[in-house]
């Protein structure tokens, strides 16, 4: 019977990613950011690399805040992607002033 009471219990979504992000010894958040990142890397390059990376590094981004709720990844693994994002953010504008002979 605690098994079924402990089941009832997985109402809201950060306790079902929690027992989740348990059974695979808290390597499901990082997976889930780097199958995201690189499946948009493939998705946009029909584009230039640039628009690519920042596109795939900003809904990255995006993705590691949310999983930060879920309690899926860490600090450190947020502040990582936050500067991945950044730099994403810098590249394109220095190629953008390159691209216009600037």
């Amino acid at each position: 019977m605690a098994n079924l009471t402990a089941v009832q219990n997985l109402t809201l979504v950060p306790e079902i990613f929690n027992v989740a992000n348990t059974f695979t010894d808290g390597v499901l958040g990082i997976m889930i950011l780097m199958v995201v990142f690189f499946g948009l890397m493939m998705l946009m390059s029909a584009f230039s690399r640039i628009d690519s990376f920042l596109s795939a590094s900003f809904v990255t981004f995006t993705l590691s805040i949310f999983l930060r709720y879920l309690n899926l990844v860490s600090d450190l693994v947020v502040g990582i992607v936050i500067v991945i994002f950044f730099g994403s953010l810098v590249v394109a504008y220095m190629s953008k002033d390159s691209a216009s002979g600037a």
